[in-house]
């Protein structure tokens, strides 16, 4: 198991070791396991704990499994690894900036075409849903 805190450099999305960011959230992450083995079929239940220090500008972690070199009968080497991206809001900083909407007309080969893009210009995370 590992936590890497997420951060945005130059636009960017970034995974970076636990640690490595001034305030880390990744850094306390304390787990109820560190390792373990998931038989076929089966299941298992790991649980975090992460605290927020203060003043941490880092919005998200990254908690992953990494699986381990496996080598089948056949010779072939499988490495799985899971990740689940956690994020919170510390503030209410969150606001989305939109470019102006652009139009193309439909043709007789080609349907109508409405396109919009949209910026974080916030200090926190936005997931857009439909």
């Amino acid at each position: 198991m590992a936590v890497e805190d997420v951060v945005v450099r130059n636009g960017r999305r970034m995974f970076v070791p636990a640690g490595e960011t001034p305030n880390s959230v990744a850094a306390s992450a304390v787990f109820s396991q560190r390792s373990g083995y998931v038989e076929p079929f089966s299941q298992r239940t790991v649980q975090v704990l992460l605290t927020v220090p203060d003043g941490t500008k880092v919005r998200g972690v990254v908690i992953l499994f990494r699986g381990r070199h496996v080598a089948t009968q056949s010779g072939v080497t499988l490495n799985a690894s899971l990740g689940s991206l956690v994020t919170f809001t510390l503030s209410g900083d969150a606001a989305l900036a939109a470019e102006p909407v652009r139009v193309r007309a439909g043709t007789a080969s080609e349907n109508l075409q409405i396109a919009d893009a949209l910026a974080n210009v916030g200090t926190e995370p936005v997931v857009v849903s439909p």
